[in-house]
This record gives structure tokens, sequence and C-alpha cells, in this order.
């Protein structure tokens, strides 16, 4: 087997091994029946930024929620005014219906059965807001969920998504690596990459932000429990066997020695990165010779004239 052979294989290899790692992921975020409060969080500064969009999507257009597992994880964009109807995965059978939420009071015992099933059968150039909060980075490839976005959204469609960014949990890497214990964490996209990446994709007008929020714990076990429902660790290289008991309490004294301050309680910083774009309709194609009938541009000068 040739070099370029052999890391072609490596390359297959370590994404098929990803491609797992997400799926269980997303298998295990989707058992639970409430959303983490971080996604929470995130979803309502999301709304907040609703006002920012020059052309908001009308009443009438499509909303649809990509990645959404929970349902009290997207009652901020319901509660988006004027509400339009919202295109969710159905939960039963796969496929997309439309849906006119009901009144404030029924959203949680109606929404959770419109959760679940596939996106990929979506009707293409449908849909007026395309909302995906926390999702972007459990994706195996961010080219090809955008370029399925973009195919998604009807023109002068917008894209709002929120992700996390490479300041996310960096201390907690850094005890991976004085240990060598490989890594801790997925691979994030830096927010300055964004906007290319957007307009790589083919939207228009993208604007990227971002914030750094500081998480407190009470203990190194609850910080571990939460960041296994945050995100998980889908690195294509991280230690893909199972720890040992010891293993776990060197890495519990190890948190408690690095991010104990001095409140008395762990500190954990988080990087969110927003983001939006639009889909604007492509322009014509001009030809390099154009023509003319004569006759049609004497008829134009005529109506010019006598208007």
């Amino acid at each position: 087997m040739s070099p370029d052979s052999a890391d072609a294989a490596l390359t297959a290899a370590q994404t098929a091994a990803q491609i797992a790692a997400l799926c269980r992921q997303h298998q295990r975020l989707a058992g639970s029946t409430q959303a983490p409060w971080l996604a929470q969080e995130i979803a309502t500064r999301m709304a907040d930024r609703l006002s920012w969009l020059r052309q908001p999507p009308t009443s009438a257009a499509v909303w649809l929620a990509d990645g959404a597992l929970w349902p009290d994880e997207s009652l901020p964009l319901l509660a988006a005014q004027p509400l339009p109807p919202l295109l969710w995965r159905a939960g039963s059978q796969p496929g997309l219906e439309p849906f006119t939420p009901p009144p404030a009071a029924g959203w949680r015992a109606v929404l959770p059965r419109w959760l679940g099933g596939d996106l990929a059968v979506a009707p293409p150039q449908t849909v007026g807001l395309l909302w995906s909060n926390l999702n972007l980075h459990h994706s195996a490839s961010v080219r090809d969920t955008l370029a399925r976005w973009f195919g998604l959204l009807a023109d002068h469609g917008v894209l709002m998504f929120s992700t996390l960014g490479p300041l996310t949990a960096r201390a907690l890497q850094r005890i991976f690596d004085m240990e060598g214990w490989g890594q801790a964490l997925p691979e994030w996209v830096d927010m300055h990459d964004w906007g290319d990446r957007l307009v790589d994709a083919g939207f228009s007008d993208p604007v990227v932000d971002q914030e750094t929020l500081t998480l407190t714990y009470a203990s190194a076990a609850g910080l571990l429990d939460e960041l296994r429902h945050f995100w998980g660790n889908t690195h294509p290289q991280r230690f893909v066997g199972l720890r040992t008991p010891q293993w776990r309490q060197r890495l519990l004294a190890a948190l408690e020695r690095e991010l104990r301050a001095s409140d008395g309680r762990l500190h954990l910083t988080v990087e969110v990165v927003y983001g939006h774009a639009v889909k604007l309709p492509r322009a014509p194609k001009v030809e390099a010779e154009t023509r003319v009938d004569l006759a049609e541009m004497r008829r134009q000068l005529r109506q010019r004239r006598s208007g």
C-alpha cells in the first residue's frame, strides 16, 4: 500500500469512528426528557438575536429547528413573534409536517411528539428560518451540514446557529496533556473561520460573534456529569477503550487541584459562538452576447415616449 493510500485509509477509519461516536452521543442525549440547562440558556440568547435581522422571515415562512432533541430547548424560538408555522421532525413516522403551535399552556404537552425522525426528507428550498442550537459541533462534516442547510432554505431564508468554540474547557485539555491522556474534547471551529465557511457554502451577509461563559460547580463529579451531557468526547483521536475507576479518581483529583477557585467552586470556561447568514437568490447568468429584436426595441421606445 502506498503512503497516500495508507493516509486515505487512516482518514476514512477515523471518520467512521467519529461518526460512530456522534451516533452514540446523539442516542445518549435523546434519551433525556429535558434539555441541559446550558442548551436552554443559549436558546434564549439566540432568540434575542432574532431582533438583529434586517429582514426577519415573514410570518408565513416555515421555520425549521434542526437537531432539536428536547421540547424545552426550542421554546424560546416558539415564543418569538410573529409566530409562523413550524416544520418539525415528525416523531412516529419519517418525514416532516407543517405544525401550528397550540396556546402557550399546551406547548409542553404537544411538542414531544414532533421530535425525532430524519430531516433529510425535508422539501428543499422551503425553509424561511433554519435554527440550530448547540448542534453543529456534533457534525461529522461541517461542510456537508452547511450545504444541506443551504439546500433546505428558500431564497431570502435565514440560518441561525450556535456552537462551541475552541476556548471551551481548555483547562480540561491541559490536564489531559499534563497526564498524557490524549484528547479530551471534540474539535471546535474558531469564530473567525465561520464567516469563510458560510460564504464558501453559498450564504451571504454572515454575522458571527461569541461570548465566554464561566460555569461553576460544587464538585468535580458534578462537573464531569454535566460535560458528558453537554457534548461528550467525539474527537477521532480520543482514547476509545474503557477507563478504570482508579483513572477516574486521578481525573477527579486533577480537576479539584486545577479548577478549584478562591470562592470554593470549580470554574470552567465555555466559549459560545453565534452566527447567522442569509440565502440570497442566485444572480441571473449574464451571457457574453445579448440579442434584442429590433421591433421589440421600437415598441418599448414608443411606450416610454407615450408614457
